[in-house]
């Protein structure tokens, strides 16, 4: 069995930070509760493009907001289609990544399959904060022989920091016990590690990864006027609204609350 039968991925060493490991949710990665997080894409085909987007517009559980720009220099989450492996920064790791780097890559889509969807989701998931549910704490002991046998191409370095290694409990925030169902949980055989567990491949959030992450992220009242500045940055907004839509872009000097969501949405319509 070769690694690509497993279509499983890589989370990025981040150079500044490399003491990192795989968990299932790094505190010190998450983002801010509501924050509006801009992405944009280094590449990819049509195709491509719209399976990424499909997965953004299925994290509706939680309180992140995400809006696409053309202007990588602005963009947090930058998506790159390199063939290869796929991969992703974890968190506001993504933040300490130079503007003309990928924070995320995609090796292998190529058409609306579940299997290429829940790879989607599980680089969105790393994105989010999220490490690999097989790496819970006290939890599964993997064997690096075993691995090495089905996975040639991958160094013990990668291996053991991608797979074998578990958090410290106390330093992440974890569920009572592994979720089989997760989308962060590899699918491997049970001769890879000592309890004979396998696994399957999860191609969708299970009900206890949207509760875990609807918790760090409970969606609450919106702070339209932080969404409203948030998008304003973005070069092509702001060009849009001073040269075409005068009265929108009077909206903003407009002193006074309640009105941030109709500007907003009157940008989102003009974009359309």
């Amino acid at each position: 069995m070769k690694v690509r039968d497993f279509t499983i991925c890589q989370t990025k060493k981040n150079n500044v930070k490399s003491d990192v490991l795989n968990a299932v949710g790094h505190f010190d990665k998450y983002w801010s509760n509501g924050q509006v997080i801009k992405y944009a894409f280094m590449g990819g085909t049509t195709q491509q493009r719209k399976l990424v987007t499909m997965g953004i517009n299925d994290l509706d559980f939680i309180n992140l907001k995400f809006w696409e720009t053309t202007d990588v220099n602005i963009a947090e989450v930058r998506i790159a289609f390199t063939p290869g492996g796929s991969w992703s920064y974890l968190g506001i790791d993504c933040l300490q990544i130079p503007s003309s780097s990928p924070t995320m890559n995609f090796g292998w889509l190529h058409k609306t399959n579940p299997t290429d969807i829940g790879t989607v989701k599980h680089e969105l998931t790393h994105m989010i904060g999220a490490g690999h549910e097989h790496q819970f704490p006290n939890g599964i002991t993997f064997i690096l022989d075993e691995i090495k046998k089905d996975i040639p191409n991958w160094s013990d370095d990668e291996i053991i920091h991608n797979i074998i290694n578990q958090s410290k409990a106390g330093t992440v925030d974890t569920t009572l016990d592994i979720d089989l169902n997760s989308i962060m949980l590899y699918a491997f055989p049970a001769r890879w590690n000592k309890e004979g567990i396998s696994t399957k491949q999860n191609n969708d959030w299970s009900n206890k990864d949207k509760e875990f992450w609807s918790n760090i992220y409970p969606i609450n009242e919106i702070d339209y006027k932080k969404v409203l500045l948030t998008l304003y940055e973005d070069k092509n907004i702001r060009d849009l609204l001073k040269s075409t839509h005068v009265n929108v872009a009077n909206l903003l000097k407009v002193d006074g609350e309640g009105r941030e969501l109709e500007v907003i949405n009157n940008i989102v319509n003009s974009l359309k």
